[in-house]
């Protein structure tokens, strides 16, 4: 009967073990470290860029002028690709870790981290470029040919008092209906009701026009058709009064 006894190890089972071994010495050696403030802000910049690294495919690049880059490295579709979280200190290291968080996100979810940014550079470039005010100009100079010399200036009075305050330099495109009716409010209190009606129509006209030119999505008064309606009660209520009261 024979007897089942492990094999002794061969000259080259030897050699792997011993590199194995070399291997995990040299791994923990160099076992990549996270990155912290005391480390960035010690290096200087050299002859030759230097890169540190953090992890996850994000690092510093140190220029030879002493400037501190961050980049972030990744793979989307086979291709190697970099991203530029911003620059050290002005991007801090945890809010580079949060735009890698980010990007590791949109990978998931099959989206390009730089397809993605230019995408969003592009949206806000283009509402900065379109706020309430200067579709509300473009607005009412294409209106004022059709309308006599007092109605236009009560028009640009109420435009400029009331409305341009607090929405004239919002991107309409992200103007919310909240604030629109935090500026009908306010008219409201004043006790001027008839006006509030008015300069609600007057914003739903320039958001519409948004809408027609393409610079915005939807009329950000509209969601208070309710509101409107209320309004346009209570103004036709206060003109009974003052009607009645004249005729006595």
């Amino acid at each position: 009967m024979s007897t089942l006894r492990p094999a002794l190890p061969s000259a080259s089972t030897k050699t792997v073990g011993a590199k194995f071994a070399t291997y995990q010495q040299n791994r923990e050696k160099y076992q990549q470290v996270p990155l912290a403030d005391a480390k960035l802000l010690s290096r200087k910049g050299s002859q030759r860029a230097q890169k540190i690294a953090d992890g996850g495919g994000l690092h510093v690049l140190v220029a030879p002028g002493g400037s501190r880059l961050w980049r972030l490295a990744y793979r989307f579709e086979g291709k190697q690709k970099l991203l530029a979280p911003g620059k050290y200190p002005d991007t801090s290291l945890g809010a580079a870790r949060l735009a890698r968080e980010q990007a590791r996100t949109q990978l998931d979810d099959g989206i390009d981290p730089s397809a993605a940014r230019k995408s969003e550079k592009r949206r806000q470039t283009f509402a900065a470029g379109h706020t309430f005010r200067s579709v509300a100009d473009e607005w009412f100079e294409a209106q004022k040919p059709r309308w006599v010399n007092s109605y236009s200036d009560r028009l640009r009075s109420r435009l400029d008092g009331d409305l341009m305050p607090e929405l004239g330099d919002r991107p309409i495109s992200e103007i919310q209906p909240s604030e629109v009716l935090d500026v009908i409010r306010a008219i409201e209190k004043r006790d001027v009701v008839e006006m509030a009606r008015r300069v609600m129509q007057m914003a739903s006209a320039v958001f519409r026009y948004g809408v027609a030119t393409s610079r915005c999505q939807r009329d950000g008064s509209a969601d208070h058709d309710g509101r409107a309606r209320q309004v346009a009660r209570r103004a036709t209520g206060q003109a009974t009064r003052h009607s009645a009261g004249a005729a006595t």
